[in-house]
C-alpha cells in the first residue's frame, strides 16, 4: 500500500517529532508474574540527533523517574540524564560508535516496518476524522507480523537473554489518508518465551502517539542540568 510507505518516511525521515506513550510488559514464569510499566513522553530531532524524554518506570512498589537529554557535541554528542526523584543531573560524553551500541536512534519497530517481511499481512480501514486524527481523514493499517520476526525483536530487545520466543506480533498504525503522516501507533506481542532454561507467558503492548512532525527546531539543555556533574559513560 502505498501510503504504508509515505508513514515510512515519515517514520526514517522527519526532521523532528513529539512522541508520548506507554508500554506495559509482563512475564509470568512458573506462576509469578512480573509487570513493568513505562511511560514516556519526549521531543526528538533527527539530524543530528537530540532528544529531551522523560520517562517513569513502575514494576511492583518501585517507581522511578528518568529524564534524558542528548545534545551533538563536537563528532560526538553529551548526555544529561536525571533521576528525577533527587533532582541531582549527571552529565557524559558519547561518542557516535557508543550512541548506536545503546541503541540511540534505532527503533526496531520502525526497521520492521521499512523491510516488512513477505510474510507479513496488512489490512486496512477508513476511520473517519476525529480530534485524535487532528480532524482528518484516517487509515489505519494492521500489520501481522511471521513468527521469525517477532523472536528477532524480542531476542535483541532483551540483549538476547530469551534463548527462544514463539508467538505471534501485530502493529496498528493509524495515519493520515492524504499523506501517511502517524498519528498513534500500537505495538503488541505475545507468546511463550524461555530463558536460563525457564519457559513463560510473555506480552507487551507499546502504544505510542506521535505529534508536532518537524516543528521543533531545537533543543537546549535544561536551566536545572547546568551544575550536572560530569561522570564517566556507565
Amino acid at each position: 500500500h502505498e501510503l504504508l510507505h509515505r508513514t515510512v518516511d515519515y517514520l526514517w525521515d522527519a526532521a523532528s517529532y513529539h512522541q508520548q506513550g506507554n508500554v506495559l510488559t509482563s512475564v509470568s514464569i512458573q506462576g509469578q508474574e512480573v509487570q513493568l510499566e513505562q511511560t514516556f513522553a519526549g521531543d526528538y530531532v533527527t539530524e543530528p540527533l537530540q532528544m529531551d524524554m522523560t520517562m517513569t518506570q513502575s514494576q511492583e512498589a518501585i517507581t522511578q523517574d528518568i529524564r534524558m537529554v542528548l545534545l551533538p557535541e563536537g563528532e560526538g554528542h553529551r548526555m544529561y540524564l536525571s533521576d528525577g526523584t533527587s533532582g541531582s543531573w549527571v552529565t557524559y560524553a558519547m561518542t557516535a560508535a557508543q550512541l548506536e551500541a545503546e541503541g540511540f536512534g534505532s527503533d526496531p519497530m520502525n526497521e520492521l516496518l521499512k523491510n516488512l517481511p513477505a510474510d507479513s499481512t496488512v489490512a486496512y480501514r477508513d476511520v473517519p476524522a476525529s480530534a485524535e486524527t487532528n480532524e482528518e481523514d484516517a487509515i489505519e493499517f494492521t500489520i501481522e507480523l511471521p513468527a521469525a520476526a517477532i523472536t528477532e525483536i524480542v531476542s535483541s530487545s532483551t540483549g538476547g537473554a530469551v534463548s527462544s520466543f514463539e508467538g505471534t506480533g501485530t502493529m496498528v498504525y493509524l495515519v493520515a489518508a492524504d499523506d501517511g503522516q502517524p498519528f498513534r501507533s500500537t505495538v503488541t506481542i505475545e507468546g511463550v518465551m524461555t530463558t536460563m532454561g525457564e519457559s513463560g507467558d510473555f506480552r507487551t503492548t507499546n502504544e505510542s502517539v506521535f505529534s508536532n512532525w518537524n516543528e521543533i527546531t531545537e533543543i537546549t539543555v535544561p536551566a536545572e542540568a547546568a551544575g550536572a556533574t560530569e561522570i564517566p559513560m556507565p
